[in-house]
């Protein structure tokens, strides 16, 4: 008896061992009975209370599904975006990564649980690899982003911030995809030539929609690459700004705040509200087209804009929503 009770209890400890090590490889996933709180696309507060997966440190690639960031977690690699992926970051939790991959067909949505800056979740996307956008594309087009909250900050050194990376070598030109932004705090920086928000280098005529309806963003070129819009010799594509507190600084080897890189078209761009201060580089316009490109279309409905240094306030009934301090060297008429 004593043999067989002790071989027994050897063999329950080996299976629950066994068990272990097979769970510290399977993702994390909770029943969210009590519900994630989160802050919708229109500002509202939601309950999430269907499963999800917590983030952790080894899950490099994100399926279908939604995802949550608890405390700090810092990933070494890239992650990879398959499907529609909806991501919460919780309040004071941060997140790092070496870049999100998000391809054509594949959707990614950031959702913070508050609008205090103070308190609000934190997601770095910060890569050096060659082709590479911090959020968006690799070698090539982007999918779908969507930011509705949260504190966002996507740098890369050979592509734009957020958006998608061309390689003319290989005739490889890449769409921006679709990218919208409807709050949060979001600062975008271009690598060599690219955008800060858009593209490197893109064929003539590809169009590509950006819309900011509400949040803080910044977004900065790198040299001949524009705030939002087209990298070297790039388009300006389609720019859509409803609201929120826009800042666009157009790299300094001739691209525009706001439209065409350098030598780029300026696309069409529409102002409906909101705060935009749009600064090009040499030459070039703070919207609209960059050095030697064509000015493109610009429409401003309402709204508080800035080019270049000189502001107006358009339409009957604008508010400004947000604190907005204008610099020194700047009129407004």
């Amino acid at each position: 008896m004593k043999n067989s009770t002790g071989n027994n209890l050897r063999k329950i400890l080996s299976l629950a061992l066994c068990l272990a090590l097979v769970m510290s490889y399977v993702p994390m996933t909770a029943f969210a009975s009590e519900g994630i709180i989160y802050i919708d696309e229109n500002g509202n507060q939601k309950t999430y209370t269907g499963s999800y997966t917590e983030v952790t440190s080894d899950l490099t690639t994100w399926s279908e599904g939604w995802y949550v960031v608890k405390g700090d977690v810092k990933v070494s690699t890239y992650i990879t975006v398959s499907g529609t992926v909806n991501l919460i970051l919780t309040d004071n939790s941060s997140f790092k990564s070496v870049g999100i991959r998000v391809t054509p067909g594949n959707t990614f949505c950031v959702y913070s649980q508050s609008l205090d800056k103070n308190t609000m979740g934190k997601l770095t996307a910060d890569t050096y690899y060659a082709y590479s956008a911090g959020i968006g594309g690799y070698s090539g087009s982007c999918g779908t982003v969507i930011i509705n909250g949260g504190i966002v900050v996507a740098d890369a050194v050979d592509g734009p911030g957020i958006g998608s990376y061309s390689n003319p070598s290989k005739q490889e030109y890449g769409n921006c995809g679709t990218v919208t932004i409807n709050g949060g705090i979001v600062t975008a920086t271009g690598g060599t030539d690219s955008a800060g928000i858009g593209s490197v280098e893109v064929a003539e005529d590809r169009e590509f929609p950006i819309t900011i309806n509400g949040g803080e963003v910044t977004a900065t070129g790198n040299g001949s690459g524009a705030g939002i819009g087209g990298g070297n010799y790039a388009d300006g594509g389609i720019v859509t700004i409803n609201g929120g507190t826009v800042t666009a600084i157009g790299g300094s080897w001739g691209a525009a705040g706001i439209g065409g890189g350098n030598c780029g078209n300026g696309g069409t761009v529409t102002i409906s509200g909101g705060i935009v201060n749009a600064k090009g580089g040499n030459d070039s316009e703070g919207i609209g087209g960059g050095r030697e490109g064509d000015g493109g279309t610009l429409v401003i409905d309402s709204g508080m804009v800035f080019q270049n240094g000189i502001g107006a306030v358009y339409g009957d009934e604008f508010i400004i929503e947000n604190d907005f301090r204008i610099e020194d060297d700047y009129t407004l008429t």
